[in-house]
């Protein structure tokens, strides 16, 4: 994990401001939720950290590296989306997994960081079955959460 610092960082789309300048300090593995209502830019904020929107102004950093210019797949973070989209032909394990797996991590690495977030979920009975269509949405942010908190250094 690495702490997250967005300092004076503003968006517009056109002559349109939607993001007026944002100050945030998030810590190393401090947990941080966004709220607010539909439209306040929580969505916007959380795309221009992970690189997929342009910034208008102002600097994101991530563990200290300005990341302002930087593609997505440089600024080695994860994200879990409203829409918790599992893989229906894994198992729980293998979904927790997969994104160590594309980043060609080693099996020990990989058992070991799934079982951590496993067991920090209350996930320790169950994830070698698959993911059935009926799952509930609590069940999916279980899953969802651990496999971008296992991407962890």
């Amino acid at each position: 994990m690495a702490s997250v610092e967005i300092r004076g960082v503003k968006k517009s789309f056109g002559a349109v401001d939607v993001i007026h300048g944002i100050d945030v300090t998030i810590a190393d593995e401090e947990f941080v939720v966004l709220v607010g209502p539909s439209g306040c830019g929580k969505s916007t904020l959380l795309r221009m950290v992970a690189g997929l929107e342009q910034i208008t102004g102002g600097q994101i950093s991530i563990g200290g590296r300005i990341v302002n210019n930087l593609p997505p797949k440089d600024r080695d973070i994860a994200m879990v989306f409203q829409n918790y989209a599992l893989y229906p032909h894994m198992t729980v394990r293998d979904n927790m997994a997969f994104s160590l797996k594309l980043r060609k991590a080693d099996n020990a690495t990989i058992e070991s960081r799934v079982k951590h977030s496993a067991s920090s979920s209350c996930m320790t009975g169950g994830s070698s079955k698959s993911v059935p269509r009926w799952i509930s949405t609590t069940i999916r942010r279980i899953c969802s959460l651990p496999g971008s908190s296992a991407r962890r250094r």
